[in-house]
């Protein structure tokens, strides 16, 4: 691997890691550039919760628990999601370090859940990004009751967060992983994720941008983001090096440094990042040009096949004789009141995921004009059969059939257009030779 990041640690930054005095680490919100900080940190010397982080967002607990959990003197490491779990959980000494915002923290302290007393080192992640905002007083409230304990403040840019780092880490020793952003270039677009959900992410953004070649980058080591085994599409290279090879699309599973976001831009056509909510700031000072990239939840899945199911269930009512089904499910209307048995029989129906590469938006049609109508003993049916038998158009993609006197006019569904145009055209039905082309009313 060419690339490597590898902050290095002047004398004075590595005596007070092993005598406990206050840090500053300077880098950007992304807990994989805290990562060797936290290796070079010395055990604890007494069993229970000795490691306390404090981060500004609830939104990247688990996320910083994963990272936290690759350093074996770290663990156990819990992220505090749950208040009542986790007063159990200290009071039983079942955590080492643990992961929880400073309100959070707060209501432990209140509940008598957590001894700041014994707690040997705290680690702030950015202060900075709780500019004016009710977590920082908390933050204030708890450095005062663990005044015996390191502090280590992760700061973007300690010129900009001076008075917090005069208030509680006076003269510290300052690490530069990765320096302040100095200037604002490129483009990018960038997708606001769930850590756990960081795999389906990246397989939706590869079908919206289907590009020929990509290049995941994830900085962990381990893959704890999203590991090779879970990539199966080809010309798709999962690497923690942002060079590894040439490519169409980069995704980056970890928000970039100033240098790594170059080197993405350098070796590749397009860039987009996976990021967290409290991330999107640092994204804007990072990028010139940031242009989200909405991806479609299950919740946009689920709306988008319930409207194609009832376009469906329109164009059977409109377009189909029901006479057998009204006798075959007469009865039931006794036994079952009718949107019971509207529902079984929808859900016998097999509806296909929304267009393969496209979000779920609602569909777009497109009405065809068949220079065919009553007048040459043209049905409706007669044009259904003939896109969905002779044309192979599918039958979700048949939409409302409207036959008139001298015409009839066809909604297809827009990909299928063309097709349906083409195959109609020159197609012998009941004697008349067909006509088609996209209607202009």
């Amino acid at each position: 691997m060419s690339w490597e990041f590898a902050p290095n640690f002047d004398a004075a930054f590595r005596a007070a890691l092993s005598t406990g005095r206050n840090l500053i680490y300077v880098c950007p919100p992304a807990w994989w550039t805290v990562m060797p900080l936290l290796a070079e940190l010395p055990p604890a010397t007494s069993p229970g919760t000795r490691n306390l982080v404090l981060i500004p967002d609830a939104v990247g607990l688990r996320e910083c628990a994963a990272h936290l959990e690759m350093e074996e003197h770290l663990r156990p490491v819990h992220a505090a999601t749950g208040l009542t779990r986790t007063g159990r959980l200290l009071g039983s000494a079942g955590i080492r370090t643990l992961v929880c915002t400073p309100t959070d923290l707060l209501r432990l302290l209140s509940r008598s859940a957590i001894d700041l007393g014994s707690v040997e080192r705290i680690v702030l992640g950015w202060p900075e990004l709780l500019t004016d905002h009710p977590e920082l007083d908390a933050l204030d409230t708890i450095l005062g009751e663990g005044r015996e304990a390191q502090r280590i403040v992760i700061t973007i840019d300690p010129s900009a967060n001076t008075e917090f780092l005069e208030r509680h880490a006076r003269r510290a020793p300052i690490a530069t992983a990765a320096p302040p952003v100095q200037t604002i270039f490129g483009s990018a677009r960038y997708a606001v994720t769930d850590f756990s959900r960081t795999s389906d992410s990246v397989n939706t953004a590869l079908d919206i941008l289907n590009p020929g070649t990509a290049l995941i980058w994830d900085p962990t080591s381990t893959g704890i983001r999203f590991g090779s085994q879970r990539v199966s599409q080809q010309g798709v290279v999962v690497s923690a090096d942002p060079e590894e090879v040439p490519c169409d699309l980069a995704i980056a599973l970890g928000l970039p440094t100033q240098d790594v976001f170059v080197r993405l831009q350098d070796n590749s056509r397009n860039v987009l990042l996976m990021i967290r909510p409290f991330q999107v700031p640092f994204v804007r000072s990072l990028v010139a040009t940031a242009r989200p990239l909405r991806l479609p939840s299950e919740t946009d899945r689920a709306h988008d096949r319930s409207h194609r199911l009832r376009q469906e269930i329109r164009g059977d009512i409109e377009r189909q004789s029901l006479t057998d089904s009204y006798l075959a499910i007469s009865s039931l209307f006794d036994e079952y009141d009718p949107a019971t048995v509207a529902a079984a029989l929808a859900s016998r129906l097999s509806l296909p995921d929304a267009p393969e590469g496209q979000p779920a938006d609602v569909p777009t049609w497109i009405r065809i004009r068949v220079e065919a109508g009553k007048r040459h003993r043209i049905r409706t049916g007669d044009l259904v059969g003939a896109l969905l038998n002779a044309v192979e158009i599918p039958k979700h993609r048949v939409g409302k059939v409207d036959v008139r006197d001298g015409y009839s006019l066809v909604e297809i569904r827009a990909e299928a257009a063309d097709k349906a145009v083409k195959g109609l055209n020159g197609l012998v039905l009941r004697g008349n030779k067909l006509t088609a082309r996209p209607d202009r009313h």
